[in-house]
């Protein structure tokens, strides 16, 4: 017998300002709240946005950076496998962040991602 899936799990306020802000600051990324065939398969607690940009692809060496984002609604905290998945991208050199609505503004947000 089929199991039913389970119910997608909201999606935090603060999605729509962090998609304009990664577009702003001309981020490349891929956020699984809006791919669920992807989401299951990559396993319980995958972060929720994988952003790359180089910040000087002419210098000799460009120097690049990997964020991994995760969005909590208000009052939810990080689960162990979500924290499993950032301590292993931040074992291979990834900047991870958990963001919420209650984060005091904008101004979090735009530091990193400027």
């Amino acid at each position: 017998m089929l199991q039913p899936e389970k119910r997608p799990k909201a999606i935090p306020s603060i999605l729509p300002q962090v998609y304009e802000l990664l577009n702003r600051y001309g981020w490349t990324w891929f956020c699984l709240f809006e791919q669920s065939y992807y989401a299951r398969r990559l396993g319980h607690g995958f972060p929720d946005i994988i952003a790359l940009r180089y910040d000087d692809v002419e210098a000799k060496e460009p120097v690049g950076r990997l964020l991994v984002i995760v969005l909590k609604g208000t009052g939810h905290k990080v689960t162990p496998e979500q924290q499993g998945w950032l301590d292993l991208f931040e074992a291979v050199g990834a900047e991870c962040h958990v963001w919420t609505p209650d984060d005091p503004g904008l101004d979090k947000m735009v530091e990193v991602l400027r």
